[in-house]
C-alpha cells in the first residue's frame, strides 16, 4: 500500500470530524442561546439590565446557528431523516440530562460518575463545564428540549426508507 492513499483517507476522516464537531458546535450553541433568550423575555422591562435590543438578536442568532447546523449536516450526509435524528439527539441530550439534575441533583450524579467512572476526577471539570453550559437551567426549557428531542427523533425514523418488503 502506497503512502498516498493514507493521506485522502486522513482527510475524509479530518473532514468528517470537522463538519460534525462544526454542526455540534452550532446546533448546541444556538439552543443554549435560547436559555438566556427566554430569561430575558421574562426579566421585567423596568429593570433594564440589559439593551433593549438583545433578546431579539438573541433569538435571531439562535436560529442562524440551529439553521446552518442543518444545511450543513443535510448537505453533507444528503438524508433528512438522519439529519433530524441527529440533531433529534443533540436536543435531547441536554434535556434529558437535565431531568436527571433536576430530579436528583447536580451533586448526585457528579459523585455517582465519580463512584461508578474510571479516572472520572481528569474530566471532571469538563463535565462541569456542560452542566453549567450545554443543559439548560430552566426547567420548562429542559422539558422542552427533552420534547423536541423525542419528537425529532421519532420524525426522523419515520421519514427513514423502509426496506423493500420481502416476497
Amino acid at each position: 500500500m502506497s503512502g498516498g492513499g493514507a493521506a485522502p483517507l486522513a482527510e475524509r476522516v479530518a473532514g468528517a470530524i470537522a463538519w460534525r464537531l462544526f454542526v455540534s458546535a452550532a446546533y448546541t450553541t444556538g439552543l443554549t442561546l435560547l436559555i438566556p433568550f427566554v430569561v430575558l423575555r421574562l426579566q421585567p422591562e423596568d429593570l433594564k439590565l440589559v439593551p433593549v435590543g438583545a433578546s431579539p438578536v438573541l433569538l435571531w442568532v439562535a436560529i442562524g446557528l440551529m439553521t446552518t447546523a442543518f444545511v450543513v449536516r443535510l448537505v453533507v450526509t444528503r438524508s433528512l431523516s438522519d439529519t433530524i435524528k441527529a440533531l433529534g439527539m443533540l436536543t435531547f441530550l441536554p434535556g434529558f440530562v437535565g431531568i436527571v439534575v433536576a430530579i436528583f441533583g447536580r451533586e448526585w450524579l457528579l459523585n455517582r460518575f465519580a463512584d461508578t467512572v474510571p479516572r472520572f476526577q481528569e474530566v471532571r471539570p469538563a463535565v462541569e463545564l456542560y452542566l453549567d453550559r450545554a443543559v439548560p437551567q430552566v426547567v420548562y426549557l429542559t422539558v422542552g428540549f427533552f420534547v423536541a428531542g423525542v419528537l425529532l427523533l421519532v420524525l426522523g425514523s419515520r421519514l427513514a426508507p423502509s426496506p423493500p418488503a420481502r416476497r
